[in-house]
Formats: structure tokens, C-alpha cells, sequence
């Protein structure tokens, strides 16, 4: 069976490779900008931009961030919550597209390890592994549901992908045969996709 990971289709994609946000920084400082602002909407998530992650000796801004889960489960997980989330899109990427001697960090982010965006974290929470022994992620974690029902019933904004594994990767991803999903079950050609200008 494919494996794959996912990275939200960005609103204003230019050219045919992901790029770490440090990297973006350079070449599209304009664009650099405007997927930070993100980060300016609490004091404590601007410590995100300067959080180091252990073991790649790097940080945030240094590697993209994947998702080692189909984010279908994620819009199911969401709608169960009662929360009817407008359409997103994902380029799906298969693993084989990576390079035989990538290395990703997966990111455990276990809710009991978690101390909020504001602190560094830890390295146990942080674990290597190469394309061959990469393992993707089939559930939801209860307290992210939890989380989910929570916000929506105080009608409070709340994060998309609270507790859920993420996948670090330092380097570019080529995207120009990915092919991209919509999180509503559809698929979507690449050839709409640049048609459409996902």
C-alpha cells in the first residue's frame, strides 16, 4: 500500500517546490510575511517562529510541516464536533517521492507532554526515522476530538491540528506530480489545480 503525508495547498503557491519558511524568507520575503502573520495572534505563538526542534538541531522555520494522517479524518473528526469547516486542499505526497536517504522528525505531540505554544519542546516528544520505517497515523486522539467539541460550544477559534502528529522535514518537496485531495473526500487533478490557480 502508498504511503503518503499531507501539506495544506498554500493560497498563494508559486513555482513547483515547498519551501521551509526560512528558505521562503529569502526568495519571497513578501510571501514569508504573510504566512507569519499566523503567528502574531497570541505573544506566546510568535515563540514558535525561534522554537527549536531536538534532534535536527534546526528550527521551526527550518523544515516543512507535514501531516502523517489522510485529512479526511481530520474534516470527519470535525464535522462529528459539529463544526461544518469550509473545503481545503492538500497536496498528497507519496513517500517513494522522497529521496532514498530522506530523514523526517515525527512530532509525537502527546497532549500530556504539551505545555503550550509558548514553551520549547521536548525531546522526547521527537523521534527520527528514515522513508523505510515511517509509519502513518490512522486515528484521531480522543483529546483532539475533545478539543474540537470544546471550542466549538464556547465558540472559540482553536487550532486545526491540535495534537496531531506532524512530520518535520528538512528540505524542498518537489510538488509537480503530487497529486491534490480535497479534505471533502474529492480528488482533484493537478491539471485543475493549476487551472484553477489552487
Amino acid at each position: 500500500m502508498m504511503a503518503y503525508v499531507y501539506h495544506r495547498v498554500p493560497a498563494d503557491m508559486t513555482g513547483q517546490k515547498l519551501l521551509p519558511l526560512n528558505e521562503l524568507k529569502k526568495s519571497q520575503p513578501e510571501l514569508y510575511d504573510k504566512y507569519t502573520k499566523k503567528y502574531m495572534d497570541h505573544p506566546k505563538r510568535k515563540h514558535l517562529l525561534m522554537r527549536k526542534i531536538p534532534k535536527l538541531n534546526c528550527y521551526w522555520n527550518d523544515v516543512i510541516h507535514l501531516l502523517p494522517i489522510d485529512p479526511t479524518k481530520v474534516y470527519g473528526a470535525l464535522r462529528e464536533a459539529g463544526m461544518n469547516e469550509k473545503d481545503m486542499l492538500f497536496y498528497q505526497i507519496p513517500l517513494s517521492l522522497f529521496p532514498d536517504h530522506a530523514q523526517f522528525a515525527f512530532y509525537h505531540y502527546r497532549p500530556e507532554a504539551y505545555e503550550g505554544p509558548g514553551s520549547d519542546m521536548k525531546d522526547s516528544e521527537i523521534t527520527l526515522v528514515n522513508r523505510d520505517h515511517f509509519q502513518c497515523v490512522e486515528y484521531i486522539r480522543k483529546e483532539t476530538k475533545s478539543y474540537y467539541e470544546e471550542s466549538i460550544r464556547e465558540n472559540r477559534p482553536f487550532g486545526l491540528f491540535h495534537y496531531i502528529p506532524h512530520i518535520f522535514y528538512r528540505g524542498s518537496i518537489n510538488i509537480t506530480e503530487t497529486e491534490i485531495i480535497s479534505w471533502k473526500e474529492k480528488t482533484i487533478s493537478p491539471e485543475y489545480a493549476k487551472n484553477k490557480k489552487v
